[in-house]
């Protein structure tokens, strides 16, 4: 950790360093010259249009039609999780038969 700002002129987040006046914004010549000095910079984030939410309503409706058949994936497991289970317990209650018939 070094010296951080050695080139800057002024003080605090907005200071800008020494080679580089009128490349901020707010300021003139350069790049971002003439835009408002401000956070945020190009387009904002809206809804989509009509004709892009079609297509997401249409693959939604595709995968209903086949997800009866289709079921998650966390229940799959869970039914065989229970599977093995009671497997296990049968064979437990044979252990114990064998062991008593001795």
């Amino acid at each position: 950790a070094g010296r951080k700002t050695r080139n800057k002129e002024g003080k605090g987040k907005g200071g800008r360093e020494r080679g580089r006046r009128g490349k901020r914004r707010g300021e003139e010549g350069g790049k971002k010259a003439g835009k408002p000095e401000g956070r945020k910079e190009g387009k904002k984030k809206g809804r989509k249009e009509k004709g892009e939410r079609e297509g997401k309503r249409k693959k939604r409706e595709k995968r209903e039609e086949e997800g009866e058949r289709q079921e998650g994936r966390k229940e799959k497991g869970r039914e065989r999780g229970r599977k093995r289970r009671r497997g296990r317990m049968r064979k437990g209650e044979e252990e114990e038969k064998r062991q008593a018939g001795r």
